[in-house]
């Protein structure tokens, strides 16, 4: 029983008017499937048929529109079984009177905790909102046939190896509106760097995780810079033999550095201490240009 001193905070309706909802194109960046996925559908149709579906308890946040907010399954699968659908109606102005750019990124946003996006799904919708960092990175993509994908090049921008081994998750719909990052990407500094990139690249893809030799790399070019040269240690990574990428030593991020210093010794003639490196980028300060 509520207390004296609880207040109402939302109204839940119900309605068999399905048409009365509509999902925005660009959600998880699908105009197609409008985000819906089918496995979790099939998961959802599931409850339904065994009777474990607790149909009180679904809920669909709309707002002020009757564009959905959260809880696009839990429409389509009310839809395909004929069940009345639940709803609640947020003024939220995250949700109401932004741009369509802007209403995805929240979208995203509540998605992030619930059902999570892919990086795929974030990146096209992104592009089918023209956020400008994205487009921008469609082009590069497309240029280089797609031989890497759009984290690298936020990794890039943003000297940041996190995002070379997944973990992407801090990027918004916000991110490809960054007006700093979209100068960068088109500035002779990115371009210059992402040739260098673009011949690593399609050395690493061979290895066992890719991800980890190029973070490997570039945490040595961005926190290592006082022991190695940066131009020399670039074309020393051009050069690097297929049977070094593709070594089991490559599988953790420490057996990578120790792999690429050892090959940028052999091919500079030097005698790069390992461990000063290691150290080095285990107390990294902000990278520098270089």
């Amino acid at each position: 029983m509520a207390k004296d001193n609880d207040k109402v905070v939302a109204n839940v309706y119900e309605t068999f008017d399905y048409d009365k909802f509509s999902i925005l194109a660009e959600n998880r960046g699908q105009k197609e499937t409008k985000g819906l996925k089918e496995r979790k559908l099939e998961r959802l149709q599931k409850m339904v048929d065994d009777g474990t579906w607790i149909h009180e308890m679904s809920r669909v946040r709309i707002n002020t529109q009757h564009q959905v907010v959260d809880g696009a399954h839990t429409l389509e699968i009310c839809k395909r079984n004929k069940l009345p659908v639940r709803y609640e109606i947020t003024d939220n102005p995250k949700f109401n009177y932004v741009t369509r750019r802007e209403m995805i990124g929240n979208v995203y946003s509540i998605n992030s905790v619930t059902t999570s996006w892919s990086s795929q799904e974030l990146f096209d919708a992104a592009c089918q909102l023209k956020a400008p960092l994205a487009l921008i990175m469609k082009e590069i993509l497309d240029k280089n046939d797609n031989f890497f994908v759009w984290t690298d090049l936020m990794s890039l921008i943003e000297k940041d190896g996190r995002h070379f081994v997944g973990r992407w998750r801090g990027v918004t719909m916000h991110t490809f509106e960054d007006k700093d990052y979209v100068e960068f990407i088109q500035s002779p500094e990115f371009e210059a760097e992402l040739k260098y990139f673009v011949k690593f690249n399609l050395k690493a893809r061979i290895a066992p995780r890719k991800g980890l030799i190029l973070k490997a790399a570039y945490d040595i070019l961005w926190y290592a810079r006082e022991h190695v040269d940066p131009l020399a240690f670039r074309k020393s990574l051009s050069n690097i033999p297929d049977n070094v990428i593709q070594s089991g030593k490559t599988q953790t991020l420490e057996g990578a550095m120790r792999l690429l210093i050892q090959h940028y010794n052999k091919h500079q003639g030097e005698a790069v201490a390992i461990q000063a490196v290691m150290f080095a980028i285990r107390h990294k300060e902000e990278p520098v240009e270089i």
